[in-house]
């Protein structure tokens, strides 16, 4: 592609296009997204998160510690 075309549309004229594309699927027609349940902590501010990025230098492991305790 050369070049890029700016068009300037309203959002229901996109979606009226999508609809006729067969793109837009409506709200109540989207598989409803299913959440695991978590179970509850025995101690109040037991849950933490840790987060294992790889270092600046490569040879050592960054672990952040967060913890939900207040």
């Amino acid at each position: 592609m050369t070049g890029w075309l700016l068009l300037a549309v309203s959002k229901e004229t996109l979606r009226q296009w999508m609809m006729e594309a067969g793109i837009w699927v409506l709200r109540r027609e989207r598989k409803k997204r299913v959440f695991q349940p978590r179970g509850r902590r025995d101690c109040f501010g037991e849950l933490i998160q840790i987060d294992g990025s790889p270092g600046t230098d490569k040879k050592s492991i960054v672990l952040p510690i967060l913890s939900t305790a207040r």
